[in-house]
């Protein structure tokens, strides 16, 4: 379940264990991720970056294992670009950074390129092409000087979209930095909703966003997954789903992905 960052999953046993290691030693949220989120019965799984107390309870075999059952389970292997497409799409991509062709030129040959593919390639070839109208061709030298709504609305936006909004089976990713049902008072900066009656229904995952900074705030980093597991554990007991998807975006550094699965 996990693109980059690792897996969550979200599971229903008593977390006594850790509530009795939390009354004899303080939390930091750098160093206990893993521990803050078992607080809310979740198991983050994040190869090669588990706290000793994380490992002395699962051993690194279980916690292998179990990753690689999921990731088999949960990501299509089958969904490989093909060598053709893919230099095609860099020759084109190249051809407009170089000025050798036109934006308008290059979307056109983008939208025969994806005509024939599936429907997941076919997303990410139109991410591409809404990202070739709306980027600049350089880039920005001063990146603290753009804004926390700039950088999802014109950086991340038009590939996000393309591949998590469905205006036909009405599910739209909004940045909306709102409350909703399973987020209680707390406002998540992006949500991707399932439209109801004309109206935003569940949850199907949420998206937290930090800017651009000289040095990485790993505090602001971990308390944003933090926050990204319990809105995914909640939209999933609320709305009583088997996963959410969420996604972590840190200034142009990375966008990370996470999915949080039910598993009893």
């Amino acid at each position: 379940m996990a693109f980059q960052g690792g897996t969550i999953i979200t599971y229903k046993v008593s977390s006594r264990p850790w509530h009795k290691y939390h009354s004899d030693h303080l939390f930091l949220i750098e160093s206990s991720i893993h521990e803050l989120l078992s607080l809310s019965n979740i198991l983050l799984l994040a190869p090669e970056q588990y706290s000793q107390l994380v490992i002395n309870i699962f051993t690194k075999d279980i916690l292998y294992d179990l990753n690689s059952y999921l990731l088999k389970e949960c990501l299509d292997p089958r969904q490989d670009m093909s060598d053709d497409v893919f230099t095609k799409l860099s020759r084109i991509m190249n051809n407009v950074e170089s000025n050798n062709q036109s934006k308008d030129d290059a979307e056109i040959e983008l939208l025969t390129l994806g005509k024939n593919l599936c429907p997941i390639q076919k997303s990410l070839i139109l991410g591409i092409k809404a990202c070739m109208r709306k980027l600049p061709l350089l880039p920005i030298k001063y990146k603290q000087s753009l804004g926390e709504y700039e950088l999802f609305s014109m950086y991340f936006d038009p590939l996000l979209s393309a591949l998590f909004s469905d205006p036909d089976k009405n599910v739209l990713l909004r940045w909306s930095n709102l409350t909703c049902d399973e987020s209680a008072d707390k406002r998540p900066d992006a949500i991707i909703s399932k439209i109801q009656q004309r109206e935003f229904g569940q949850s199907l995952g949420f998206g937290e966003v930090k800017l651009a900074r000289p040095t990485t705030d790993n505090h602001a980093l971990c308390l944003d997954l933090l926050r990204l597991g319990v809105f995914c554990k909640d939209t999933i007991d609320i709305n009583k789903l088997q996963a959410a998807l969420a996604f972590q975006i840190n200034g142009f550094i990375s966008v990370i992905f996470y999915l949080d699965a039910l598993t009893t």
